[in-house]
């Protein structure tokens, strides 16, 4: 016999074509306490909380009360995926936009192949607030397109902690791992307690791009270590533009040098080596005793490497590095007399070797330092102070 009537204790025998619903364009609407509470229209779109869902599914909140709320001990809490278009889109006037947890995995997985995998905005608070205990806290990827996107007219576009972990990851394969922006506030501001604020790594492109209209572009402070460290193959920092510095700069070298070309059909002079000028302002191996065509010595021999180098530059022809100032080895030649501490040396006529300066008629304009270690009846390599005069 053909059920006509839904009972309340539940129905049995229903035939394969029996529903719960209307033949019509109406819709079906479910109430408590006489209020309206979901509400299916004719097009299909699910209303909680609202009579006119303008999607498939609507949850409308108009008191201070939670929209959503999705917990997973183990699993994913929210997973939002679109092929064409945004996976998840989630506004608030004044609190989170998503505040997404996890005890043991994932608080929000957004993907997208072709467009924004998480796009969130918040006029007062925070457009995402995702924690977890023991995982990722928010974990985005895109194919095409941005990861993760985020702007803040006000505060923070992404305010990232970690009290023993990483606050921020980003990685990229083919274009910028992390992109920020901000026009009054800070562009990113990651804290760590124990371990690494931001860390960003790209395998082409800029590991980290900051910019700002009127502010820092970066702004790396440190109570007890290092506020910004810099590690790279060719450079670890590059600045264009000036350097302003209110505090000391410490460096871990010990001269100042230049660079210099060579004379093209002489031998590149070695680290430690005495060179002089030619007549056309290149570099050759000294070989005169107190020649005041003395240049320096050449940088980087013993246990001294330059601080500071200037005009280092691609050039066809070979170029040295010559110490201006500081501390430097060099090679001297103390078989017909001592050198002492404190000695002026200048050039000898054993090649690219310093002597003592025992003449002082002869020495003006070709001392070339002062001796910082005693040395006698060898030739040899010592530390001597740059004192060109």
């Amino acid at each position: 016999m053909p059920i006509t009537m839904w009972e309340l204790s539940g129905n049995s025998g229903n035939g394969s074509n029996a529903f719960l619903g209307t033949t019509d364009a109406q819709p079906i609407v479910m109430k408590t306490n006489n209020a309206e509470r979901i509400r299916v229209d004719a097009s299909g779109n699910v209303g909680v909380g609202t009579a006119s869902p303008g999607a498939k599914l609507g949850i409308v909140s108009s008191a201070a009360e939670t929209a959503i709320v999705a917990s997973a001990q183990q699993g994913i809490a929210i997973q939002a995926a679109a092929q064409s278009n945004t996976g998840l889109l989630v506004t608030s006037a004044s609190g989170m936009g998503v505040d997404a947890r996890s005890n043991s995995s994932i608080g929000v997985q957004a993907i997208s192949q072709t467009n924004t995998a998480l796009f969130a905005i918040s006029t007062s608070g925070m457009a995402v607030d995702a924690r977890s205990n023991s995982s990722i806290g928010v974990h985005a990827e895109s194919q095409a397109n941005t990861g993760l996107f985020a702007t803040s007219a006000s505060g923070f576009a992404v305010d990232a902690r970690s009290n023993s972990s990483i606050g921020v990851q980003a990685i990229s394969q083919t274009n910028t791992a992390l992109f920020a922006t901000s026009t009054s506030g800070l562009g990113i501001d990651a804290r760590s307690g124990q371990s690494i604020a931001v860390r960003a790594t790209a395998t082409t492109d800029t590991g980290v791009f900051a910019t700002s209209n009127s502010g820092r572009g970066v702004d790396g402070r440190s109570t007890t270590g290092i506020g910004i460290f810099g590690e790279g193959g060719q450079y670890a920092g590059y600045f264009h533009g000036d350097l302003m510095v209110t505090g000391d700069v410490l460096l871990s070298g010990a001269d100042c040098a230049e660079h210099f070309d060579v004379v093209p059909e002489e031998r590149i002079p070695d680290a430690g080596t005495v060179v002089v000028i030619d007549q056309e302002g290149q570099l050759k191996e000294s070989r005169e005793a107190y020649d005041r065509r003395v240049a320096g010595i050449v940088s980087g021999a013993g246990e001294y490497r330059h601080a500071i180098v200037l005009d280092k530059r691609a050039s066809d022809q070979a170029r040295v590095p010559v110490a201006l100032v500081g501390k430097v080895y060099c090679k001297v030649d103390a078989r017909e007399e001592a050198i002492c501490v404190g000695d002026l040396l200048t050039s000898s006529s054993t090649p690219g070797h310093a002597m003592k300066a025992s003449a002082p008629n002869r020495a003006f304009g070709a001392i070339l330092g002062k001796a910082l270690k005693p040395i006698s009846g060898r030739l040899g390599l010592i530390p001597v102070l740059v004192t060109l005069q």
